[in-house]
């Protein structure tokens, strides 16, 4: 039952995944027709020894006609019952053929079986590994695509660990599991017809077999049960393993500076003899498997001859030959029926990955509403939130009933305790969160209703964590736009006030700046990022804290380079460095999601209120 059950999932999540999968249906026929014409081969090979031992043995000295060694004259009949069918069609088709020559004729049909057999398995094995490269390279771009179309939380909510795991290691089981199944599907192809032709051998043999075959599945079921077992564990260990090798890396300074290698060092350690415990649980369960098989496969066989010996061959229901051929079939068939038990237990253990990666591609996707196809160009007079409520999957309300108006031209900044909504509000404005109520109206229009490519064409943002890319410093600045003549990023690093230093690097913009900018200083990454924002000529342009984790002499800098970008241009900026915003034309202040005031600064310090308080606590005048 567990078995049925196993099946019935994998199908399921197969039938599930067949999109994503895009495997060709061309392919899959091909591995399964080539799989049963190597069976067919396969098995003929071996019932040719059949009519060859039924040959040798009738060379023998015939009365009048030699001796042993001499060859019997052409067109010796055999006796009636123990006349063979193929040999008889041979020997219609040639009547003068001596026994000896049609030894060499049956010999030439088993190697030319044999041939096409191998012809056929290294045709199957060719369509399987191009099965397996074109699943391998569908399933990690459909993980990839889906993974960058998640809603936020999704990279909230998981650490970056997890989610390289299930792209590298889970895919690598999910397609490990669809290449065992087809190798289970092509072994099990020429058993079918190994079967077929016992069948014909001796039906009451076979049937005999097959109960035996079965009593061995039940006895090795148990061990298949510890080996999903330790499936589902291992995909635990290795997840929790990868996410701890990551972060580390990630936080090697602050190891380092927190001297805590260490206690780093020990909680690997632990999490790395789990992984490999659980590892070796897994692989001394699989390893079993074959042994047990064997084991009771040679028990079988044993059963099996007495069997024949007791009731088949006294009363010639079964030849020697019959018997011998029979025999050799069985000898071929045990260890492809324990590579098969074998290997279903490594499915199993493989179809976890195939189940994780299933459960993974059914992750939400940004946005809930589709976009639409209008192109947005330019900001002709305003953008309007009305009425924004947002909440977090967890149920926090972030933001409530929000609603303000932006002109064009204008800077409107956004002030308020950490987690009062602001960064949330701007996150809406970008598009990387959906509103529950309200919407974000430009000139009119739902922000929804433009096209991916021109809003984020002309809606830039600099953010207080600026990410670089390890690669030039011009790839960074134009990341995600193509054909940016030289003049144009020279152009916005002066704007950037960044062109100086870029002119005295050997490299110039061909610099590599290291992963996440590692050879950059905090003040150069924000710059940086300030130029990747102008070389787009935004219209609008989101500060999200741009300024905050910066020193003094950096902050002066940075901010020289965001007054330069933020002429001409509609601005939405988030500050916890209120001298920052000091003349923006609008501030909102913000508090547990809700608006409680507005206005301009001065008006906001005659009011005494919440924002004259946070000016007061700042020392910003």
């Amino acid at each position: 039952m567990q078995a049925i059950r196993f099946f019935n999932s994998y199908i399921r999540t197969l039938r599930k995944l067949r999109p994503h999968l895009q495997a060709g249906k061309k392919l899959v026929i091909a591995v399964l027709v080539t799989s049963l014409v190597a069976g067919f081969f396969e098995s003929t090979a071996i019932f040719m020894f059949l009519p060859l031992l039924h040959l040798i043995l009738s060379i023998s000295p015939v009365s009048g006609q030699g001796t042993a060694a001499d060859p019997p004259a052409a067109g010796v009949e055999l006796p009636e019952e123990e006349k063979i069918r193929i040999i008889t069609f041979f020997q219609d088709i040639f009547p003068d053929a001596s026994n000896q020559v049609m030894v060499l004729l049956m010999s030439g049909l088993l190697l030319l079986s044999i041939f096409f057999k191998n012809l056929m398995i290294l045709a199957s094995s060719r369509f399987g590994a191009a099965l397996r490269r074109r699943v391998t390279i569908n399933l990690r771009s459909s993980l990839y695509r889906r993974f960058h179309g998640a809603e936020l939380q999704l990279f909230e909510e998981n650490e970056t660990g997890d989610l390289v795991s299930v792209f590298l290691q889970e895919t690598f089981r999910a397609v490990m599991a669809i290449d065992f199944a087809i190798t289970i599907i092509q072994r099990s192809c020429i058993v079918l017809f190994y079967l077929l032709l016992m069948f014909l051998l001796s039906w009451q043999l076979t049937l005999f077999t097959m109960v035996l075959a079965v009593l061995i599945g039940v006895g090795v079921g148990s061990i298949y049960k510890l080996t999903k077992k330790y499936g589902e564990a291992f995909v635990e260990a290795n997840m929790k393993l990868n996410a701890h090798a990551i972060e580390s890396f990630s936080g090697v300074r602050q190891i380092r500076t927190t001297n805590n290698l260490s206690r780093t060092y020990r909680d690997f350690q632990q999490t790395n003899h789990e992984q490999a415990s659980v590892d070796e649980k897994q692989v001394r369960a699989v390893a079993l498997l074959p042994a047990i098989v064997e084991t009771m496969g040679v028990l079988g066989g044993i059963a099996i001859i007495t069997f024949a010996s007791i009731y088949l061959l006294p009363q010639k229901i079964l030849s020697p030959e019959a018997l011998f051929t029979f025999g050799m079939y069985l000898v071929r068939m045990l260890p492809i029926v324990s590579l098969v038990y074998s290997i279903r237990g490594q499915l199993i253990f493989m179809a976890e990955g195939l189940f994780e990666v299933e459960r993974w591609l059914e992750t939400p996707q940004h946005p809930a509403v589709p976009f639409g196809n209008r192109k947005f160009e330019f900001l002709k007079s305003y953008l309007s939130f009305e009425g924004i409520t947002y909440s977090y999957p967890n149920g926090k309300l972030a933001v409530e009933n929000v609603t303000f108006d932006v002109r064009k031209g204008q800077t409107v900044a956004l002030v308020g305790s950490s987690g009062s909504g602001k960064t949330t509000l701007a996150n809406l404005l970008l598009r990387m969160r959906t509103p529950a109520s309200g919407a974000i109206i430009v000139d009119g229009i739902s922000h929804w209703e433009f096209t991916p490519e021109s809003w984020h064409r002309r809606v830039a943002t600099v953010e207080q964590d600026a990410f670089l890319f390890h690669t030039t410093l011009k790839e960074n600045i134009c990341f995600g736009l193509e054909d940016v003549p030289d003049e144009k990023v020279w152009e916005v690093l002066e704007m950037s006030q960044l062109s100086e230093w870029v002119q005295t690097l050997p490299d110039g913009l061909n610099t590599i700046v290291g992963e996440r900018g590692a050879s950059l200083s905090g003040g150069q990454r924000q710059r940086l990022a300030i130029a990747r924002a102008l070389v787009r000529d935004p219209e609008i342009l989101v500060l999200d804290e741009a300024t905050s984790a910066l020193d003094s002499v950096s902050e002066r800098l940075v901010q020289e380079a965001l007054d330069n970008a933020q002429k001409g241009r509609t601005v939405l900026v988030i500050a916890h460095r209120l001298s920052t915003i000091r003349h923006a034309d609008k501030i909102i202040v913000l508090e547990q999601g809700r608006i409680v005031e507005k206005g301009s600064w001065n008006e906001l310090q005659d009011l005494g209120g919440a924002f004259a308080n946070y000016v007061h606590s700042s020392q910003a005048y």
